[in-house]
């Protein structure tokens, strides 16, 4: 953890300097890009307004400069940071003109990664139908591109979507096969994330023994990796197979198990 947390200190500062550097030189595509990155940065370490205060430089930038890429990521990640500060419409409209420039010149992986976040806006307002057409398209335009990543995180969200509509059998298609490639490509966070949602799938099925291995496979993965809400979440899962298996004192470790975790991490429930 420590290094990782080095290794963004030194990515920020690298950053933040590549903009100093390239706003006293003048040069308009460095600033532009190191924006980009910068404001990805603040996004990921949750420092949203800082975020979105340098993409929206970025956007600017790139597009005095009529850099159609850099208005494109820009938009996409602008797109992600008010999506994360509940800011609907404006993530609607940066993702929607995000993917349309990026199909437009051809940029299949940003077009889609546009389309997912756009999948997920709309299923929070449970407009599941926009939202499995927007990740379908994901999907078909990943996969035909080989981005194998990037194909299995489309499954994971379609999966989502069907489980959302109750369309069971779709759902745990995309969700073995997103399971699939994730094991294949060593992506643990994805795998693990498959399996949780294979697990809620059988446990609508009432597939218990099914979903207690797959919630069980998952929190493994999740303590392995240090994924620690995605471990609490296995747990709570697994106390609820136990409960409709009345097998109470698993189900009360599990929970209990759940319950520490989100405590040690500051998660109240």
């Amino acid at each position: 953890m420590y290094q990782a947390q080095a290794s963004f200190s030194e990515a920020m500062d690298c950053y933040e300097s590549a903009v100093d550097v390239a706003t006293r030189t003048r040069h308009e595509a460095m600033k532009g890009h190191a924006l980009n990155r910068l404001g990805h940065l603040y996004h990921l370490q949750d420092r949203r307004g800082e975020a979105e205060q340098a993409l929206i430089e970025a956007h600017d930038v790139h597009s005095r400069i009529g850099n159609n890429q850099g208005i494109a990521h820009a938009l996409k990640n602008l797109g992600e940071v008010y999506r994360a500060q509940s800011k609907d419409r404006e993530a609607e409209k940066a993702l929607m003109e995000a993917y349309e420039m990026s199909y437009h010149i051809g940029d299949i992986t940003t077009a889609a990664q546009a389309l997912m976040s756009l999948g997920h806006v709309y299923q929070i307002h449970s407009m599941n139908q926009e939202a499995e057409r927007a990740l379908m398209k994901a999907y078909e335009m990943l996969s035909g591109a080989g981005d194998d990543l990037g194909t299995a995180d489309a499954l994971n969200g379609l999966g989502r979507i069907y489980r959302a509509q109750s369309k069971n059998g779709e759902a745990e298609k995309a969700l073995m096969e997103a399971h699939e490639i994730h094991t294949r490509i060593g992506n643990h966070v994805g795998a693990a994330n498959a399996l949780n949602g294979l697990g809620h799938i059988y446990r609508a099925q009432s597939k218990r023994g099914e979903a207690e291995k797959a919630f069980g496979e998952a929190h493994e993965i999740q303590t392995r990796i240090g994924d620690h809400m995605g471990a609490a979440n296995a747990l709570n899962g697994l106390g609820q197979i136990y409960l409709a298996q009345s097998k109470h004192s698993e189900a009360e470790k599990a929970f209990m198990e759940a319950h520490e975790i989100h405590t040690r991490i500051g998660n109240h429930m």
